[in-house]
């Protein structure tokens, strides 16, 4: 509580400071940026990673997380990357944590949460430095980046989504004096082209459903074979031609 203060009051008396583009991104892998993924089918489980890519250091960290629409994931949990550095020693925060929405009265469960981490005897994360730390990942983004973090979530139907940043109140600050803006990237999971019942897998299985979505006039991502933006007859040969390719 005490740590949480003090970057409050910190913030509240810097300056701001300069910091170059794509500070802050996800990725579905932890080796390299990948900013899209398929979502997979129903209860399906996956992980997205949280990477620092700016050329400063951060030594606290208040960020808000969350998926552009409800109830298409859920963030059930993660991990917050806290290796000690491998010259200077010390862990590289002191005070690391995730914590996930829960269910709110309109039954979204997991769409958002929040990334706080302080370090305030030593620098935090500098991707500067990176000769100090062996958690450095060298060639993920354009300048290299630090893995902050893990975020785990569940499929809970099958839509696009995005999945989006904002700075928490405490927002992001370099000891002593500096107030960081970062910019973020995005993130997006989005479904497999004909898998219309969202089981993962295309197939015959898929064939009734596509014919319901198509006769009812609904919009379904998976049904829009031929990516114009509606579902019509137009999508049928796509349609064959994605299930006869598996």
């Amino acid at each position: 509580m005490f740590k949480k203060l003090f970057v409050a009051v910190a913030i509240v008396m810097a300056s701001s400071a300069l910091v170059s583009a794509q500070d802050i991104f996800w990725s579905f892998s932890p080796t390299e940026a990948t900013a899209s993924t398929n979502i997979g089918a129903v209860g399906d489980a996956g992980s997205v990673y949280i990477f620092s890519d700016g050329l400063f250091g951060f030594d606290a960290i208040d960020l808000d997380f969350s998926a552009s629409i409800s109830n298409v994931i859920s963030f059930t949990g993660g991990e917050v990357f806290n290796p000690t550095f491998s010259t200077i020693g010390g862990e590289r925060f002191h005070e690391p944590e995730i914590t996930i929405a829960s269910t709110n009265s309109a039954g979204q469960d997991g769409s958002s949460g929040k990334l706080f981490a302080v370090n305030l005897a030593q620098n935090g994360v500098d991707p500067a430095l990176s000769s100090f730390d062996s958690g450095f990942e060298p060639g993920v983004g354009p300048n290299g980046a630090f893995l902050l973090a893990r975020l785990d979530y569940e499929v809970v139907t099958s839509a696009v989504v995005d999945l989006e940043f904002s700075l928490g109140q405490h927002g992001a600050l370099q000891l002593p004096d500096n107030v960081l803006n970062p910019s973020f990237g995005s993130a997006t999971l989005v479904p497999i082209l004909g898998d219309i019942n969202g089981d993962g897998a295309v197939g015959f299985l898929d064939f009734t459903p596509f014919v319901f979505v198509l006769f009812n006039y609904e919009y379904q991502y998976a049904a829009d074979c031929n990516q114009d933006g509606v579902v019509n007859f137009f999508d049928i040969e796509p349609f064959i031609a994605i299930v006869s390719s598996q």
